[in-house]
């Protein structure tokens, strides 16, 4: 009995493959809004830290000034940080899509594979059920002679 073999293996290989590598760059991405989420919480804990310490630590003008100077920076962080986030999520949507893609084009030959190794089953089992027939048939013979 031989072997199944599926013709467009190396093909399927290489769309596994693929897939894989789609699948990595939008854990990357990911990754990356994730880090920028991280960050955006961490400022959103120092505002709100510097808003509180405001009451008790502001003596003089220049409390006040360098006060202001801090939010105003944090508010500049977190508007940066906002658009790299906003960024990230189109990033991740182009990687997303391209996973799809590639998993798509996967899953045409994947099915294609199987329906192949099914029709080769039922070959294989015609065959021998065939072949048992045959020797049924031949020791029916011989037990007649």
């Amino acid at each position: 009995m031989k072997k199944f073999s599926f013709k467009l293996q190396k093909l399927l290989d290489l769309r596994t493959f693929k897939e894989k590598e789609a699948e990595i760059e939008l854990g990357k991405a990911i990754a990356v809004r994730d880090t920028i989420t991280v960050r955006l919480q961490n400022i959103a804990e120092r505002e709100i830290k510097a808003r509180t310490l405001f009451s008790d630590d502001v003596k003089t003008t220049s409390d006040f000034i360098s006060h202001e100077n801090y939010l105003g920076r944090l508010n500049k962080e977190k508007e940066e940080q906002l658009t790299a986030l906003a960024e990230a999520e189109l990033v991740i949507e182009e990687k997303r899509a391209a996973y799809i893609k590639a998993h798509q084009e996967k899953m045409v030959l994947t099915h294609l594979r199987e329906k192949k190794e099914a029709v080769w089953k039922s070959d294989q089992n015609k065959q021998e059920e065939a072949a048992i027939e045959d020797i049924l048939n031949t020791r029916e013979y011989q037990q007649s002679v």
